[in-house]
């Protein structure tokens, strides 16, 4: 690696990372685990943009657009999600033990089984092979 380098798939780089910070912490890897969350319950990157440094300056300075309208999300996984992916790595989740707390304690939790998984992931594979 070289100074300057950024490495990284540029649809789930948190802001520091496409800025090309030099250290980054958890925090950063929270927030690519928020963008391929948000990816997974919406079926797309969270900023999909004509080429990839586009791609990188909205992950510096957009807002992602509210889940809700789109998917069969409870309020609270859509905050966590968004929270994740916060611009100021302070305001996100500060360790994936706490974001795995948060989670517990969303309604989805309690209600998702093996085989609800199962199913989903065959729904996406089948429908990614027929677009």
């Amino acid at each position: 690696t070289a100074p300057g380098i950024i490495f990284g798939t540029p649809a789930f780089m948190s802001p520091e990372q496409a800025a090309g910070k030099p250290l980054l912490d958890a925090r950063s890897d929270i927030y690519s685990l928020g963008a391929v969350a948000y990816f997974l319950v919406s079926g797309q990157p969270p900023f999909v943009r004509d080429t990839i440094v586009q791609v990188l300056a909205a992950h510096l300075n957009d807002v992602p657009l509210s889940l809700r309208p789109r998917c069969s999300i409870s309020v609270d996984l859509e905050g966590i999600v968004l929270r994740c992916m916060a611009k100021d790595p302070g305001q996100r989740f500060a360790s994936a033990v706490e974001l795995d707390h948060a989670l517990a304690a969303c309604p989805e939790a309690g209600a998702w089984t093996a085989a609800d998984a199962a199913e989903w992931w065959l729904g996406r594979s089948s429908a990614a092979v027929h677009t």
